[in-house]
């Protein structure tokens, strides 16, 4: 089984700024708090991790596969996904 990588940050955020959105634009839209947005480099939020997938005209597990079943497409729960990566 070949091990897949999340995309790197730095990357997310410079997808982002070329397509015209950013973080803040998008905590904003969801009424989040921008640590909150920030959180998500290392702990699962699917509904950010939507938002953010969104902006990018991407499915949110081409930009996080260890965060999504590979067989169906659904996000991991969070607390499960800490076990196992953290």
């Amino acid at each position: 089984m070949i091990s897949q990588k999340d995309m790197h940050w730095s990357d997310v955020k410079a997808a982002l700024e070329k397509s015209g959105s950013s973080l803040a634009t998008i905590a904003a839209n969801l009424g989040v708090s921008n640590a909150a947005i920030t959180k998500i480099k290392h702990r699962p939020c699917a509904r950010i991790q939507d938002a953010i997938a969104k902006a990018l005209e991407k499915k949110p597990a081409a930009i996080w596969p260890t965060r999504y079943y590979h067989s169906n497409g659904s996000p991991i729960r969070p607390s499960i996904w800490m076990l196992k990566n953290i």
